[in-house]
C-alpha cells in the first residue's frame, strides 16, 4: 500500500476517478434526455389526438345545432325552400 502514498499515483487515481465520474454523469444525462424526448413525443401525440376528438365533437355539435335551428324555423313557418 506504499504505492498509494506516492503523490503521482494519488493524482492518477483521482484523475481516473474523475474521468469515470464524467462518463457516468454523461450517460445519466443522455438517459434523461432520451426519456424527456420520449415523454414529449408521447404527450404531443396524446394532445393531438384529444384536439382531433374535440374538433370532431365540436363539428357534430354545430351540425346538430344547425339542424335544430332549421327545424325550429320550419315549425315557426320562417323556413324558405332552401332550408
Amino acid at each position: 500500500m506504499s504505492v498509494l502514498k506516492n503523490p503521482k499515483v494519488q493524482e492518477a487515481v483521482i484523475d481516473k476517478g474523475l474521468e469515470v465520474m464524467d462518463k457516468l454523469v454523461d450517460k445519466q444525462l443522455k438517459i434523461v434526455d432520451e426519456a424527456q424526448e420520449k415523454a414529449s413525443k408521447f404527450l404531443a401525440k396524446e394532445v393531438s389526438g384529444e384536439i382531433s376528438a374535440f374538433s370532431h365533437s365540436l363539428s357534430l355539435v354545430v351540425q346538430i345545432e344547425k339542424t335544430c335551428m332549421k327545424e325550429k324555423e320550419r315549425e315557426e313557418g320562417l323556413c324558405t325552400n332552401f332550408c
